[in-house]
């Protein structure tokens, strides 16, 4: 019953992106293509659940201590159409630039 339930769940959604940024100061790139990896090979079987894994680098924010290690999934409908997918995405950009400006402040 459960796997029945998870495959009514996959099906309903398109494959998932996922996107991985990390602090090139504080040299964690080794830390997020591991878990790329572990994604990868943990849905390497199931095409349905994942379809692409990203590795980012992001520099260091100026007089900040500590920097960025960020996990972002995007996982759409699969009935949304491709201007829907673009507007989710552009409210996913605003946020995030409202973040770095908070964080900035």
């Amino acid at each position: 019953q459960q796997q029945q339930q998870q495959q009514h769940t996959t099906t309903q959604l398109k494959a998932a992106r996922v996107s991985i940024e990390y602090c090139t100061g504080c040299r964690w790139n080794l830390r997020s293509v591991w878990l790329a990896q572990e994604l990868l090979t943990t849905f390497q079987d199931d095409q349905e659940a994942l379809e692409s894994v990203s590795v980012v680098p992001s520099p260091p924010r100026e007089g900040k201590r500590g920097g960025t290690f960020v996990v972002r999934l995007e996982r759409p409908e699969k009935d949304e159409t491709p201007m829907q997918q673009e507007q989710s995405q552009e409210r996913q950009t605003t946020i995030e630039k409202q973040q770095q400006q908070e964080q900035q402040t």
